[in-house]
């Protein structure tokens, strides 16, 4: 499970009921774009590799 709160950059997502909202990782300045279906699901994610690696800590 991952939480993302709504983009902060206006200049990459300027829509929200956008297809597709985009972030950068604070580590690299990596894009990670979290993509949306129809019915407004997450579908995925696309951009760097390392950028869509989630870490999990106990």
């Amino acid at each position: 499970m991952m939480c993302r709160s709504a983009p902060l950059s206006r200049n990459d997502t300027k829509d929200l009921s956008a297809k597709t909202w985009r972030y950068w990782t604070t580590q690299g300045d990596e894009r990670l774009d979290m993509l949306f279906g129809a019915d407004c699901a997450v579908t995925g994610f696309s951009g760097n590799p390392s950028a869509r690696t989630v870490e999990l800590k106990r």
